[in-house]
This record gives structure tokens, sequence and C-alpha cells, in this order.
């Protein structure tokens, strides 16, 4: 049962990441306008006091307003729009007196007090001249990570063109990642029969879809397509925040440790700490940002958690590890901790660099081993197959065997309604024909037989060959009196041809009788001695007759 709620856990995760998505490809924050110049506009800037300002490494005072000039002429700035990027940053943009860009907007609460990584185009109004273009800049909350970029006079549409053109090839293996990872998902609820199998597929699935979403994070092509941000971030902290989640579910349920407290309790941790987060940040306590040690920590927590059940299901060889598998997973987690450390280390827009290549490799690897089972599975299941078609048919004939008739016998035992009819048949003589002619003469004679039984009873019976020269019938229908009287009539008018085409000498002959099963009594076989002492009747009836003739 527990099994069953961690996949469905999975999927919610799934559904609620991906529903994230398609949030923030609805909203929408600055707009521009075409321009067919590009020029540099990351240098001369001024303070007020006349200090050169590095854009991309601007002074921050504690919240206060702070403003930085840049002299701009028409030739420049005519019909153009000033494209940049920050961070952080709340803004009014002046050309000169004249307010030409506000940037103060309105975040919800669950957004945090952070936009995040934001694209902007200003227009700038036509003027002749020079004037002087000025950025009256606070920063949003102290994180220490406050900045402008690429800061051009561009057309806004080539400037869009030139991010995804730098950051496509990170787009599209995240989502790639995040495709395969739906397909898995969806593979693993429908198809995956088995509790413990369906459990891995989906964490599987939600672990690519989440990694897809984060290691997305700094290559703005969301930005760019939505000119959203505070949802983008939302969503990489969704992402980070429930990552632990499908590792543990999938580690515990590849060691058969779901119901180990080693398991639970840093799940219940990082479930917990999601609700908390979202409700301190919705509360207005704090920011995601402030809270990142806090989900680092348990993600690492989970990952040490997760090799302490893969040790123990080595040791005690409870599951046999794929080294190609442990391999990429392993390579994996190093480049997550580089990225990791890098974070702290070393402040980088692409949060996710190395991650990317390495969740590139695992789903590659995975896939050939995925596609591996696959093959096994469908091998084994055709071997199956065989092998029980082998187990239930009667190899001279094809029809079915005892076995098939004692597995209906079985059946037909348990019900307490319904009815059918035996028919017991036997083919007379065979014993002299393969004494006279062989047993190759008698095998045809066999099997000239269960041509006649099944070509005169049809789609209506099931016929078993249940020893050398024995059939049996079961007939099954509405009227199956009816039925039974339309396929002797069919079998003699058949037994007749056939023997015009023979020898006299190997003539076939076959011997039936009948009788009707109810379900009621739970006792087919006894039906079975009834419809046997009939056909042995019918047996001395025929020889009696060819007696007299």
């Amino acid at each position: 049962m527990m099994t069953r709620v961690y996949s469905w856990i999975n999927a919610f995760i799934c559904v609620f990441v991906i529903a994230l998505i398609i949030v923030a490809f609805s909203f929408s924050m600055p707009d521009g306008n075409t321009y067919i110049k590009n020029y540099d506009m990351s240098t001369g800037w001024e303070y007020e006091d006349g200090t050169d300002a590095d854009m991309t490494d601007p002074r921050t005072n504690g919240g206060e307003h702070i403003v930085v000039h840049r002299r701009l002429s028409s030739n420049e700035a005519t019909g153009g729009a000033l494209c940049f990027q920050t961070s952080n940053l709340f803004m009014d943009i002046y050309l000169d007196d004249d307010l030409i860009y506000t940037f103060h907007p309105k975040l919800s609460r669950i957004e945090g007090k952070y936009y995040g990584d934001l694209i902007h185009y200003v227009n700038i109004p036509f003027f002749e001249g020079e004037r002087t273009l000025y950025i009256d800049y606070y920063e949003l909350i102290d994180t220490g990570y406050s900045n402008f970029r690429s800061m051009k006079l561009q057309s806004p549409r080539e400037y869009e063109y030139d991010i995804l053109s730098e950051n496509l090839s990170k787009f599209l293996v995240s989502a790639v990642v995040v495709i395969f990872g739906i397909f898995l998902v969806l593979f693993g609820l429908v198809f995956d029969r088995d509790a413990v199998h369906r459990a891995e597929s989906t964490s599987l699935g939600a672990f690519a879809i989440i990694m897809g979403v984060w290691t997305n994070a700094g290559s703005m092509v969301i930005q760019s397509l939505t000119d959203d941000s505070s949802f983008t971030r939302l969503l990489d902290y969704t992402a980070l925040m429930l990552l632990p989640v499908p590792i543990l579910i999938f580690v515990a349920a590849f060691t058969q440790s779901l119901g180990s407290l080693l398991f639970k309790i840093p799940l219940f941790a990082v479930l917990l700490n999601f609700v908390m987060i979202y409700t301190l940040v919705i509360i207005g306590v704090c920011d995601y940002h402030q809270l990142l040690i806090l989900i680092h920590g348990l993600l690492v927590v989970c990952v040490v958690t997760s090799a302490t059940m893969l040790i123990r299901a080595v040791r005690r060889k409870v599951r046999k590890l794929n080294k190609s598998l442990v391999a990429a997973f392993l390579l994996l987690f190093v480049f997550g901790a580089v990225d990791l450390i890098r974070y702290y280390v070393y402040s980088d827009l692409d949060v996710a660099k190395y991650s990317r290549v390495g969740i590139s490799v695992f789903i590659a690897v995975f896939s050939v081993y995925e596609l591996r089972q696959l093959f096994d599975l469908t091998r084994r299941s055709m071997e199956l197959e065989v092998m029980e078609k082998l187990a239930h048919t009667d190899g001279l004939t094809g029809l079915l065997n005892r076995n098939a008739l004692e597995e209906l016998e079985a059946q037909l035992s348990q019900q307490d309604s319904g009815g059918c009819i035996f028919v017991q048949l036997d083919i007379n003589g065979l014993k002299a024909i393969n004494d006279t002619y062989g047993h190759s003469a008698g095998d045809t004679h066999i099997m000239a037989a269960a041509d006649i039984i099944v070509e005169s009873f049809g789609k209506s019976a099931r016929v078993f060959r249940i020893g050398g020269d024995e059939f049996l019938i079961v007939l099954e229908g509405s009227d199956n009196m009816a039925l039974y009287d339309e396929g002797i009539k069919a079998m003699t008018r058949l037994e007749e041809e056939y023997n015009k085409t023979v020898d006299p000498d190997k003539r076939l002959e076959i011997a039936y009788g009948f009788a009707e099963y109810e379900g009621s009594t739970r006792d087919p076989e006894e039906a079975e001695r009834v419809a046997d002492m009939r056909m042995y009747e019918c047996k001395a009836r025929m020889k009696a007759a060819a007696a007299n003739a």
C-alpha cells in the first residue's frame, strides 16, 4: 500500500512542477521596441561623486538609492532600446529629467522578496544632440548578488535572439530531460504492474523532471520567452527543495528499504522543510535565498542516506547494482557537488553548469540500461509464452492437451452456476492401422481426425487431445445441444468425404458420446465419465453395425 503512495507522491511532484512551468509562461513584466543598432553600454557610467561605475559590480548601500549616469548621443540612441539584465535591483531610469522607465513590481507573497534574474527593455525616446541617461537604483534585499549584465543599445528582438543562441543548448538539454522524465512517470504508472518497479520508474521520472527544471536555471531562456523571472525563480527553488524526494524513494525501492526509518525520517524531513519554507516565505519572515543553506544541507543528508542504503543493500546482497548506472549516479552527484561549491565560492549565473553535463550522461546511460532491460523482458516474455503454449498444446495436432483440460476442470469446479457439454471422442481401429501401416500412418489418421473435429464444431468449442486416439470437446453457449447436434452432423459428413479419398483399410471412424454439466454440481469429472461411457456405447454400436454389414 505504502509503495503505491510513494509512486503517487512522485506523480504529484511532477504535476506540481509542470503546473508551475505553465503558470510561468502566463506572466509578463517589461516590453521593448525594435532597433537596428548595437552599442555596448556596459562602460562609460559614473556615480554622482564622479568615480567610474562598474555596472557588473555596482555599489550597494543597504537599500539606499544610488544613481549612475552616462552621456548618450542621438546617433547612438535614436529609436533604440536599452537592453540589459538585472538581479535583485529596483530602478527608475531618466533621460535628463524625463522618466522613461520604472521597475518596482509588486511580488506575490509566495514569490518571496526577490524577483530573480530579469531582462529589461527600455525604449529611448527620440532626441537630438546629447542627453544624460540616469539610472536610480536600489538593492531589494541584501543578498550580495546585485548587478547589471549585458547592457546594450540593441533591438530587443535581436537581444533575445542572442540570449537564445547562447543558451539554447542548455535549454534543450533541460527540456529533453524533462520530457524523458514525463515519459518515464507515465510509463511507470500505466505499464508497471509491480508496485516496487512502479515506485522506481516514477521516482526516476520525477528526478529527471526536477533536474531538468533546475538545470535550466541561469539560461535565461524562460525569462526571455515569458518576460518574467519571479515565478521562474520560485520554480527553481521548488525543484531544489523537492529534489531529494524522488532520490530517496528510488533508492529505498531499489534496496527494498521502503519500510526503513533510515528512509522515512529524511523523507519526512524534506517534506516538512518544503512546507515550512513555503510557509515562512508566504508570511514574510524570510526569502528562499536566506534558507538556501538549509535546502542544500538536507540535500547532502539525503545523498548520504541514499549511499548508506545502497551500501547496506550490497552487503545484504538484496540487489545487484549495475556498474554503469552506479558510475553515472556518482558522476552526477560529483558534478552536483562541484556546482554547490561553485555557488558558495565563485559567483556564477549558471549555477547548474556541471550538473547539466552530469544529468545528460545519466539519462544517456539510463536509457541504454532501460532498453536492455526492455529487450530482456521482451525476450523472457516470449520464452514464457512459448513455454506456456508448449505446456498446454499437443505436439502432433496443435490442439489443447490434458494439462489445459485439467486447468479448465479446476476453473469449472470453482463456479456455482453456468453449464456446458462434454463430448468424448475416440478413433476406431487406430491400433490396427499402426500395426499394419506403421505409426506414421497412424499419426496421419490422428491429424485427419483432429482437423475434422475442429472444422465440425468450429469456434464454439474448445478441443483437447487427451490421449493417443482420444479427444474431448467442451461446448459453451446459449444452446449447447443445438451446437452438439450440428457438430455431430458436420463430423459425420466430413468423415464420409474423407473416406472417399483414402484406402478402404484406412477408413476414419470416430465414436462419440456427450454429457451435460451443471455448474452447481462442481464435479466436471463426473460429467466426463458419463460422456466417456456413452462414447463406448457408441463405439460398440459402430462395431456391431460393421460386423453385420
